[in-house]
């Protein structure tokens, strides 16, 4: 998410909120990315919080 070094898998939409695993709802993610998003599902109006340049 923060084009760091992919360390997680982090679900898109959380399991916990429904979301399934597979490829489509899987992406890499650092380890500070993805405890920072928690269980939270972010549409791509809210992402850019995490997309760093």
């Amino acid at each position: 998410m923060c084009r760091g070094p992919f360390e997680n898998l982090d679900h898109v939409k959380p399991v916990s909120l429904g979301g399934i695993t597979t490829l489509s709802n899987l992406r890499p993610a650092c380890v500070s990315c993805n405890s920072l998003k928690r269980a939270r599902w972010y549409g791509p109006q809210e992402v850019h919080r995490f997309i760093r340049t």
